[in-house]
């Protein structure tokens, strides 16, 4: 045969219907946190099919395939060239097919680096010829297509194979799987767009393997000898990972092992390995868990504003110390519908109360503040099967929140019932449970309105009181970062970035810290003010994204005129008018601003991102920007809509000039 490669081949069919462009609209859920998203996907993915009671293991390696070997898989360069070649008109399209084909370039024409990642002891991918229901059709085969093989499993949507390609340059994975009946097929994919080929318009997707595109190999033999498995799980190749973010990429996975996967490890139902060199390997397992988890995660209390920072350590401490002392507790019940339930608290009164939500398969759903004070870190386990298939029915395509609303009747477009009453199950048992820690002795009422995003609030509940006590964001820390003189303030009860619209307390208006839960108040010139640390100013598209840092000043362009930050206290709302989303935004200021303008970024599933607003009912409006605003002393109050009719949770930054 001549190369390694069996005669393999790429077909892409005839275009003979709709046209496809090059946007990807199920990988945005996995843009903000690639590495940490595959990994979550991946090993919730091997998790779903077990093998045995063992622990399941999930390797990410890395490796090289060469043109001399694969030739005929090299030719992926010249459909590459022909998406450019039928959509040279369209500059955005051009542009990352120009990018995918550096990747074939004269220095890596030669050698296409991938990431691999490996299962083991799960029940591999089955493929049947004309059966859409079996998983390797699912997985490779299909769009919007998940099926793993039982019933108990944590993937609903079949979006989650949108993070495997959104990590390859070149939208392309290679699939070698072995069933538990010894059963083995292999097929690459690569989801290109549109594009013509020697003359013929040719589909997006093509397929890799020697049946013309029509099956995956199924016969041993035919697989090449690099690819073949020798025990039953599944092989994910990422062709043209970029090896220069190889250290990256497993420092930000072995972060994302440790804050969604915890518990699945410490109870021996996970192994994972990440392979940073040939000589190392760190095995991540119930008996190295605790000195990694330590080694990681310094400290010993989350004050994470998101999930991307979130700090596992007390979550874990609260699941391995289970009602050690009065520091512990364990409850758990057997509610009506969802069936038994855990929660797993650990005590400390400096902190603000904060739980983690997982089902079946052991995984950090979300994370949510509470509006409680009894000093909580908790995790909210529900394994029961009847619960498990419950909750997964009102879990979003990213696996990052329950909201009922996502199980809707697809005729009548009404929530459905059985969720609404699961989520509200979950609730019940977590505020009991927290009712009873707070019991001193006096009455106390709890809202614990973290658990709720169903809600808003109205004006009529909220309290315009100038008295009211403001609450504290952050105290000088007296330490200055080493990009230059700034100076850091901690933030000592930062709202979580998923917090729900219904919570009252007010927020400063101002920007984040992303890696270190501070504001940071820097010293810039105004010839860097505004622009990100990437260099770039706003998002590209019109609308402008608050950073890491609050600039001291920003330049507009047009005419030169300065603007700086001020805090301000400001907190939002949304509420649905005649099926429009409206978010109120009531400013509280100590002092005139003139001519400000404020940019509002969106608390999203995998990280804060800027939307386009529609319109507003004071100001003028341009990408996620509020211009030419009037301020006056005492409080304002405001509504927006954005352009999707969607409601958020919202972050500002304010400017005056």
């Amino acid at each position: 045969m001549g190369t390694a490669e069996n005669d393999l081949e790429w077909t892409f069919d005839p275009e003979t219907g709709e046209e496809e462009g090059a946007n990807d609209a199920m990988g945005q859920n996995f843009r903000l946190r690639p590495y940490a998203s595959l990994l979550r996907e991946a090993v919730q993915n091997a998790l779903d099919v077990p093998a045995s009671s063992e622990p399941v293991v999930v390797r990410f390696q890395f490796g090289k395939i060469n043109s001399r070997s694969f030739p005929s898989f090299f030719k992926l360069k010249e459909h590459i060239q022909g998406c450019i070649d039928y959509w040279h008109n369209s500059e955005s399209i051009v542009g990352k097919y120009k990018r995918m084909q550096e990747c074939f370039s004269d220095d890596y024409s030669s050698e296409l680096c991938y990431l691999k990642i490996s299962d083991r002891n799960t029940l591999g991918m089955d493929y049947k010829p004309n059966n859409n229901n079996v998983p390797f059709y699912a997985f490779v085969r299909a769009s919007k297509v998940s099926v793993k093989g039982h019933d108990n499993t944590g993937g609903t949507y079949g979006f989650g194979k949108a993070a495997y390609f959104q990590l390859s340059p070149i939208g392309t994975l290679l699939v070698s799987t072995m069933t538990v009946e010894g059963n083995c097929f292999f097929e690459g994919k690569s989801v290109l767009c549109t594009h013509t080929y020697r003359g013929e318009k040719k589909t997006s997707v093509g397929y890799y393997d020697n049946n013309g595109g029509k099956a995956p190999i199924d016969k041993v033999d035919d697989i090449p000898t690099r690819f073949r498995r020798e025990e039953p799980g599944t092989d994910f190749y990422i062709l043209g990972f970029l090896d220069s973010r190889r250290e990256v990429a497993l420092e930000e996975m072995k972060q994302e092992a440790l804050r969604s996967f915890f518990v699945a490890i410490h109870r021996k139902k996970l192994i994972i390995e990440l392979k940073y060199s040939q000589d190392f390997c760190l095995s991540i397992n119930s008996e190295s868990l605790p000195e990694i988890m330590k080694e990681v995660f310094l400290e010993t209390k989350d004050t994470s504003g998101q999930f991307r920072t979130l700090n596992p350590r007390p979550y874990y401490d609260a699941i391995v110390n289970e009602d050690n002392g009065k520091q512990y507790r364990t409850f758990t019940d057997v509610m009506p519908n969802i069936g038994r339930v855990y929660l797993y608290i650990k005590r400390d009164k400096d902190i603000s109360d904060k739980l983690l939500f997982m089902r079946r398969p052991y995984m950090t759903v979300y994370p949510k503040y509470l509006s409680s004070s009894v000093g909580i870190s908790g995790v909210f386990i529900c394994d029961d099967t009847l619960g498990d298939n419950k909750l997964k029915k009102i879990e979003n395509s990213s696996h990052t929140q329950w909201r009922p609303e996502i199980n809707k009747d697809p005729l009548t477009q009404e929530t459905i019932e059985e969720g609404k009453v699961a989520f509200e199950e979950v609730k019940s048992f977590c505020e009991r449970c927290i009712k009873e820690l707070s019991d001193t002795g006096e009455r106390q009422e709890l809202d614990i309105s973290g658990l709720e995003d169903l809600l808003y609030v109205p004006d009529s509940l909220i309290d315009d009181s100038e008295d009211e006590e403001e609450k504290v964001i952050g105290q000088p820390s007296g330490e200055f970062k080493d990009t230059g003189l700034s100076v850091t303030t901690d933030i000592q009860k930062d709202e979580f970035v998923d917090k729900s619209a219904t919570e009252k307390a007010d927020d400063e208006a101002v920007v984040y810290g992303e890696q270190t839960g501070s504001v940071i108040l820097s010293d810039e010139s105004p010839d860097t003010a505004g622009i990100n640390q990437s260099g770039q100013r706003g998002t590209g598209d019109g609308t402008k994204k608050p950073g890491t840092q609050i600039r001291n000043v920003e330049k507009r362009e047009s005419d030169g005129a300065l603007f700086g930050p001020i805090k301000v206290n400001c907190r939002s709302f949304a509420q649905n008018e005649d099926d429009i989303w409206w978010h109120y935004i009531t400013i509280h200021s100590s002092t005139n601003i003139h001519n400000g303008f404020m940019d509002v970024v969106v608390c999203g599933e995998q990280g804060d991102v800027a939307v386009n607003i529609a319109e507003s009912d004071k100001w003028s409006c341009n990408g996620n920007r509020i211009s030419k605003m009037e301020i006056p002393i005492g409080t304002t109050r405001f509504k927006i809509r954005f352009t999707d009719n969607m409601k958020y949770t919202l972050l500002t930054a304010l400017y005056y000039e």
